[in-house]
């Protein structure tokens, strides 16, 4: 995950309702499916292989989405909250130690 993904994520994911709007499925769904494709991101694949070998939430027809709403089910979380919960293990995971700095300086 490149630099520009994980700050722009990290807002995104910390205060979505200023970002998406209404901060629920189908606007998050909305958001990240056009985020990936006009980013060229690979951010979706990286939570697939997430849900896939971390939680064992197979990908299946539902794709991300599915694999997601199976991780919420499992720990009983809303879709919302097990889908910000692995955003936030992805950008924290992905960052470097050089990084930090102008992370916590993007909210600024």
């Amino acid at each position: 995950m490149k630099l520009s993904d994980i700050q722009i994520l990290t807002a995104v994911i910390t205060r979505p309702g200023m970002y998406i709007g209404k901060p629920d499925r189908s606007h998050m769904l909305s958001f990240f499916g056009g985020y990936e494709i006009g980013k060229e991101s690979k951010v979706l694949h990286e939570i697939n292989q997430k849900l896939e070998e971390k939680y064992d939430c197979p990908k299946r027809a539902m794709g991300w989405n599915g694999q997601v709403e199976m991780y919420a089910t499992k720990i009983g979380l809303s879709w919302e909250s097990a889908f910000t919960k692995i955003m936030l293990e992805l950008i924290i995971e992905n960052r470097t130690e050089d990084e930090s700095p102008k992370l916590m300086n993007s909210s600024k």
